[in-house]
C-alpha cells in the first residue's frame, strides 16, 4: 500500500538515489544545483510543499510544488 506523507530531513538520502536515474540528477543537465540537497530548488521560495509517496515502508517517490505570485501579487 502507498501513502503519502510531508516530507521529513532524513528522507533526503533515498530522494537523492532517485533523482540520480533522472534528468535533474545527472550533473550534465542540472549544473548550479547542489545534489547534497534534493529539495533546495523548492527552499528558494517562502511557501513551499514536498510530500513522499512511502511505499511499504520504503521511499517511492515525491512531488513538491511552490506558490508564487503573480504580476500585481495575484496567485
Amino acid at each position: 500500500m502507498i501513502s503519502i506523507r510531508p516530507f521529513d530531513g532524513s528522507d533526503n538520502p533515498k530522494l537523492r538515489e532517485i533523482e540520480a536515474l533522472s534528468p535533474q540528477g545527472d550533473e550534465r543537465c542540472a549544473m548550479g544545483v547542489r545534489k547534497e540537497d534534493v529539495i533546495v530548488r523548492y527552499r528558494m521560495y517562502d511557501r513551499w510543499k514536498v510530500v513522499v509517496a512511502d511505499e511499504d515502508g520504503k521511499v517511492a517517490g515525491w512531488a513538491g510544488w511552490t506558490v508564487k505570485e503573480g504580476p500585481g501579487g495575484g496567485r
